[in-house]
């Protein structure tokens, strides 16, 4: 979780000051990119269980299995989170650690 909590801390402190006051606004917020590993049912229970409809999503999934087929164009499976983040997620070797332990 340390790993996580500074990523998110830089990241705030670099950015802009947040205007969000509950996890609802962010998650609708248009002007802010929003990370999702296969946000389908995600979307769908946020969506049904508190209204709450998800805008700017990417879907780090998704572009994995783009970019993997640039190389192996008959690719037939995907990753999940863990494999992308520790594949693409430019942690450094105290950070990986720590997310495997995860």
């Amino acid at each position: 979780k340390q790993w996580y909590q500074r990523r998110v801390a830089i990241t705030a402190g670099q950015t802009r000051e947040y205007k969000w006051t509950s996890v609802k606004q962010l998650l609708e917020d248009q002007t802010t990119v929003k990370l999702f590993c296969d946000p389908r049912s995600d979307s769908d229970a946020l969506y049904h269980h508190y209204g709450i409809h998800l805008k700017n999503v990417f879907c780090v999934q998704l572009a994995e299995v783009g970019v993997r087929r640039q190389a192996i164009p008959r690719s037939r499976f995907v990753c999940g989170g863990k494999k992308i983040t520790l594949e693409y997620g430019g942690l450094d070797d105290q950070e990986r650690a720590e997310f495997v332990q995860i």
